[in-house]
């Protein structure tokens, strides 16, 4: 059992579910809670000191180390910076 993250999808996928186990978690309960909350499709992350949390310039909580990767997230109110989406929208035109 360790402590976690994860995210998720419900079916129609229009929103992102994120959600941090301070207790440790099987991975077959956090599953199970994954799929009670609505989620059609999730994903375990990385857990324990490697978890941090960030929202718009502010930080939530720090990870107790440096990151090799990191997943973020835009949207209307936090829009992806254009090289980006420039960068996403020729590699969605390779694909």
């Amino acid at each position: 059992m360790c402590r976690a993250s994860a995210i998720g999808f419900p079916e129609r996928g229009k929103r992102l579910l994120l959600v941090t186990f301070l207790s440790p978690v099987s991975l077959k309960k956090e599953a199970a809670i994954m799929q009670a909350i609505g989620c059609h499709e999730a994903m375990n992350l990385d857990g324990g000191t490697s978890v941090g949390l960030a929202h718009g310039r502010r930080i939530l909580r720090s990870a107790s180390h440096e990151l090799t990767n990191v997943i973020t997230v835009y949207d209307a109110r936090y829009p992806a910076p254009s090289d980006l989406r420039k960068s996403w929208i020729e590699f969605q035109q390779k694909g």
